[in-house]
């Protein structure tokens, strides 16, 4: 694609984009934002990203671009997927689209999905049982045919076909299909330490680094970011209180929820810092 059609489809996709609050469904005949147009750059904690092409699917490597009709699955590893303006962290074992639609949305039809947004209705999350747009911090998880939502931060209206929920921060919701999203609950937490915390531990480098916390959940959800970004270098479920964990040279921050049974995933610990330093 000429890059002066690129170029002319991103921008038209910000100005509608930022335009309030218009709908969200995909758009017939040629309403629809034309397919191929790149908005934004995947990068993996680990192999296993592949984008479908047909029938086949095929591995896309770290920076590659993500456009307009596109379909993604993770394997093992998580993915971020970054736009100018926020960033989808995408979890192990999940599968969305970027559908050509006339507001940017992504379509997750399975797995995690976590986004961070510093404007209003910019990325819509669609699932087949509702859709989720706001602006802060929310996490979308489906499984089992229901849609789980946290509103970390901020707030997010949780819409379906029956009625809208407008969520705020601290609270979650589920769908399920055909039905209005449940009332409101408060996210569940931590409720304990966690190791290290908010003073830096070291450790040589090569050495495995041990992540506890105290939590009466049995299972959680567990990240390690860049210090001075969002950008995700480890993203995985957990079973129990206790991770180890190699990492490179650097300072890290991680942090870590309870993924209750059947109710939206917890609320995030706060940061606790890790330095690995040369032997």
């Amino acid at each position: 694609m000429p890059a002066a059609a690129v170029l002319t489809g991103l921008l038209a996709l910000g100005a509608v984009a930022l335009a309030g609050r218009p709908k969200v469904e995909v758009l017939p005949g040629d309403a629809q934002m034309a397919k191929g147009i790149p908005v934004a750059r995947v990068y993996s904690t680990g192999p296993g990203v592949e984008t479908q092409k047909g029938d086949r699917w095929s591995a896309l490597a770290d920076g590659a671009y993500v456009k307009t009709g596109d379909r993604l699955r993770t394997g093992r590893a998580a993915a971020a997927i970054e736009f100018p303006w926020t960033t989808l962290i995408v979890g192990a074992g999940s599968m969305l689209s970027i559908p050509p639609s006339i507001v940017l949305t992504a379509a997750v039809e399975e797995g995690r999905v976590e986004e961070r947004a510093i404007g209003e209705d910019i990325v819509k999350l669609r699932t087949p049982e509702g859709v989720v747009r706001g602006s802060g911090h929310v996490i979308v998880r489906r499984h089992d045919g229901k849609t789980y939502v946290s509103a970390i931060e901020g707030a997010f209206d949780v819409a379906t076909g029956p009625g809208t929920l407008r969520l705020e921060a601290g609270y979650g919701t589920i769908i399920a299909t055909g039905e209005r999203p449940s009332p409101a609950v408060e996210l569940s937490r931590i409720g304990g330490a966690i190791t290290p915390g908010a003073d830096p531990a070291y450790y040589k480098r090569n050495a495995p680094v041990s992540l506890r916390w105290e939590s009466s959940a049995s299972r959680h959800h567990l990240q390690v970011l860049a210090f001075d970004s969002d950008r995700v270098v480890h993203d995985v479920e957990v079973t129990g209180n206790e991770y180890s964990i190699q990492l490179p040279l650097g300072l890290f921050r991680w942090r870590v929820l309870p993924v209750p049974a059947d109710a939206p995933d917890g609320h995030p610990s706060a940061d606790g810092f890790i330095c690995i330093i040369d032997d």
